[in-house]
């Protein structure tokens, strides 16, 4: 071996043992996150001379030697990576936040988080502050959250129904651009012995500052007739729900129960989302970086799927649903911009006539990254045509107005409990909006000042029309199909003809019907 050899070989050795050195002796330690919007440095710049091991020189021999520049560099690069796996390795005592910007700044791995609720919920820590106890207000009164604008909120919410204050459209200690909030804890009786109703149009809880601990469990959310949300999210939060049964909420804005613009470290427990069929929106919208861990979760009806999770705002983010349910709800009706799986649960969704793979493509499975352990079955019908025809068979609109259209818009205990009926009056082109309830078994109208909006024919072309119950009663359709909603149309052209469309539950599913005639125009694909 001549001496350029060794030489090579014994520099080659010496490298080799400065990256082991560098690597796995104790050195300085990174610093504590203070928070993930913080810049962070992955790698130094290189050298000016862009190092190679192999240089300009044509003897490979006397060109495997890095210069030094390159061997300082080297050692620059192996301090920073030491410094990024010392911030990256979450620690025991971590809270929400310090492990978010562990994940989305440094690169760390949550999934030892996501296996379990119980890991996943140990960063959240819930105050033992004296609370602000809440006994139901008596008729006519409101409850109001005003008055606890201090670092730690504790309300403790007795049984009964609490109607919020219609000027609490955001709750003010949270609500802050500046404001910081340690500990808040929103807790009642239970889902089914604590139900707030919403006063407010947007959501309970608006965060456009910081929460590092934010715990709400043990009650029920009903959106009411402001159809409020629960949770808006736009700054930073760790949350922590838990037997928390949310419903009615709005199908605007994002459209969603809990809606995450900003970044958070969500975990749900036992929780339920139940929604009005097509005119709910999503459970979950997650449109910023978000850790996302929803275990025994029921998802009821929701419209548009159970989560949404999409824009280059969510980069870093993952989403586990472990052991949940969902009833006629998909996960998705969009694909999702970071990893979600679904391990486990049961999916009952579609009808009987599906085979395996059309219901799980139906679903929403292909969204996901992984759906492993899942049991499909189909659900029966929530609501028939026949049903339909029963309800608008009761209707009693004011005088001089026609119904028009009619749609599903509330579900209790798997039946329909609400529809939507819309109607046109004798003068006029714009159509009145009516709540009709049916869970006393004959409907109540209740006006709604959301009138218009409805696409429907003109009036001379909806004067030409039968009845819905004239022409289906009879007609070629099965009365038990599933259906969500019937209304007029039209087909254009000189002499426009006026139809009756029918939805089901899947959009390519429909019929139409000539409305003069009683003739079938087109039926399912």
């Amino acid at each position: 071996m001549d001496t350029r050899t060794v030489v090579a070989f014994l520099v080659g050795v010496g490298l080799a043992a400065s990256c082991f050195l560098l690597l796995g002796r104790d050195g300085e330690r990174g610093t504590e996150p203070a928070g993930f919007h913080d810049a962070g440095t992955r790698r130094e710049p290189g050298p000016e001379t862009q190092p190679t091991l192999r240089g300009a020189d044509a003897d490979p021999l006397t060109a495997l030697a890095p210069s030094e520049e390159e061997v300082e560099w080297i050692k620059g690069a192996l301090r920073t990576e030491r410094k990024r796996r010392d911030a990256a390795r979450i620690r025991e005592g971590d809270t929400g936040l310090q492990v978010m910007a562990r994940v989305f700044k440094y690169d760390a791995d949550p999934a030892a988080l996501l296996r379990s609720y119980e890991a996943f919920r140990a960063p959240i820590v819930e105050t033992d502050e004296t609370p602000l106890a809440l006994s139901e207000p008596r008729a006519g009164e409101t409850v109001s959250f005003k008055d606890g604008d201090v670092n730690r909120v504790v309300i403790e919410l007795g049984p009964g129904v609490f109607p919020i204050a219609k000027s609490d459209q955001h709750w003010r200690p949270v609500y802050s651009l500046d404001k910081k909030v340690t500990h808040v804890v929103i807790r009642g009786a239970g889902m089914d012995r604590t139900t707030l109703v919403a006063g407010h149009q947007w959501a309970l809880l608006l965060v456009a500052g910081t929460v590092e601990h934010l715990v709400i469990r043990d009650l029920t959310l009903d959106g009411g007739e402001a159809e409020g949300a629960l949770l808006d999210i736009r700054g930073q939060a760790a949350v922590a729900l838990e037997n928390v049964r949310v419903k009615g909420w709005l199908r605007a804005g994002h459209a969603a129960a809990i809606s995450v613009s900003g970044s958070a470290y969500l975990g749900c427990k036992g929780c339920e989302f139940l929604g009005r069929g097509e005119q709910s929106g999503w459970a979950i919208s997650l449109r910023g970086r978000s850790l996302l861990l929803c275990e025994d979760c029921r998802f009821q009806h929701v419209g548009r799927g159970a989560l949404i999770g999409t824009g280059e705002k969510t980069a870093g983010s993952s989403a586990v649903l472990r052991d949940c349910t969902f009833e006629a709800s998909r996960l998705s009706d969009r694909r999702f911009s970071f990893p979600v799986r679904v391990l486990g649960g049961r999916v009952m969704y579609g009808s009987a006539d599906l085979d395996e793979d059309d219901r799980r493509s139906h679903w929403g499975a292909g969204h996901a990254e992984r759906v492993e352990g899942v049991v499909f079955e189909p659900i029966p019908p929530v609501c028939t045509l026949g049903a339909l025809l029963d309800v608008l068979e009761k209707v009693e609109p004011p005088e001089g107005e026609r119904v028009v259209g009619i749609w599903l818009d509330g579900v209790a205990d798997g039946r329909p409990s609400k529809f939507r009926v819309y109607t046109l009056p004798a003068t006029g082109r714009r159509t009145k909006t009516y709540e009709a309830d049916v869970s006393g078994g004959w409907p109540t109208l209740r006006h709604l000042e959301r009138d218009g909006g409805r696409g429907i024919p003109p009036p001379d072309v909806v004067r030409r029309a039968r009845s819905f119950v004239d022409v289906l009663r009879g007609s070629a359709v099965p009365l038990d199909i599933g259906v969500s909603r019937l209304q007029y149309s039209w087909q254009g052209g000189d002499q426009p003809i006026p139809t009756i469309a029918i939805g089901t539950s899947k959009q390519s599913n429909r019929w139409y019907f000539n409305a003069e005639s009683g003739e079938l125009m087109r039926g399912p694909k």
